[in-house]
């Protein structure tokens, strides 16, 4: 079975800031789908809150949130199991204090955690700016990979353009430019082969930014049972010798 991105949900509190708690409402749930819950804020000092609904654990995977003039972005996942409700509230607590911040959730059909999932988190380094890219090494072939970054120089997101496979368009765009409050981006992509992968954008190039990323492989094939021994064949020999 392939993986599949089969549902895409977000939230944002005002841009402006706030302390909200953010939901999202999840259907058509199925044990052992896996859920990727995505959250950033404005200042890497404000962490983001934690996610619960379905009665399921959530585990934080990667956190991004240097020092400096720069914005917190961190990654939770949960392989639903048995008993989840086929559709529940997702929530989002409120950040450590008032601050612009976003959810995203990406929920995967024929798809799989690594016990310890591979993640990557990156930064622009605290002086000068840049494009946010960076690579990621994936452990499976035909995986996917949920990933976030947000600019804290608020450049204008109007040249945006992202490194390929990711969708011209994220799932989730938040411009804060005009009010100086911040650019958050939410997106995934697909890949073909295991290895280190390159994810992130091309433009702008003048951002001071954070990411994160997590790969969500394709679920594993059951391999077909063992042949059992070909009594015909046998029979025939036996007829023979005799």
């Amino acid at each position: 079975m392939a993986i599949v991105l089969a549902q895409t949900l977000t939230a944002q509190s005002n841009i402006n800031g706030d302390t909200t708690a953010l939901t999202a409402s999840l259907t058509s749930v199925s044990v052992n789908d896996v859920v990727i819950v995505m959250a950033q804020t404005w200042d890497a000092g404000t962490a983001a809150g934690t996610p619960s609904g379905g009665s399921q654990t959530y585990t934080r995977q990667i956190t991004c949130a240097p020092g400096g003039f720069a914005g917190y972005a961190t990654i939770f996942s949960a392989t639903m199991a048995a008993g989840v409700a086929s559709s529940f509230t997702l929530t989002l607590s409120a950040p450590a204090a008032s601050s612009a911040h976003q959810l995203t959730v990406h929920r995967y059909t024929g798809a799989q955690l690594a016990a310890t999932p591979a993640t990557n988190q990156a930064s622009y380094g605290g002086s000068g700016s840049s494009v946010p890219s960076s690579t990621i090494t994936l452990a499976g072939a035909n995986s996917a990979i949920s990933w976030c970054t947000n600019d804290a120089s608020t450049t204008s997101p109007s040249t945006d353009a992202y490194i390929s496979p990711a969708p011209s368009t994220p799932d989730l765009l938040v411009d804060g430019s005009t009010g100086a409050d911040g650019i958050f981006r939410y997106t995934h992509q697909f890949a073909t082969s295991s290895g280190s992968t390159s994810y992130g954008m091309t433009a702008p190039t003048t951002q001071k930014w954070v990411m994160c990323a997590i790969e969500i492989q394709a679920a594993a094939t059951a391999s077909a049972p063992p042949r059992g021994p070909i009594v015909t064949r046998q029979a025939v020999q036996r007829a023979a010798n005799w």
